[in-house]
């Protein structure tokens, strides 16, 4: 009977392996999405903070300049 018990072994790991994989998969999927996400606002959030600075700081530079 050691066919049969070969057989059986390989009609359970496969599903199982797969199932692994297709479950790191997923994980590893998940976490590159959340951590493109957390880049992407943290990016925006910088561009922001830029936006409101640059005016003044255009502001001091032109004083400079006209003293």
């Amino acid at each position: 009977m050691p066919y049969g018990s070969a057989r059986i072994r390989a009609r359970l790991l496969i599903p199982l392996s797969l199932a692994i994989l297709l479950l790191l998969a997923g994980i590893f999927t998940s976490v590159y999405l959340l951590q493109k996400n957390h880049d992407t606002n943290e990016n925006l959030e910088k561009i922001a903070a830029l936006g409101e600075l640059l005016p003044s700081l255009l502001a001091d530079k032109a004083g400079l300049m006209e003293a």
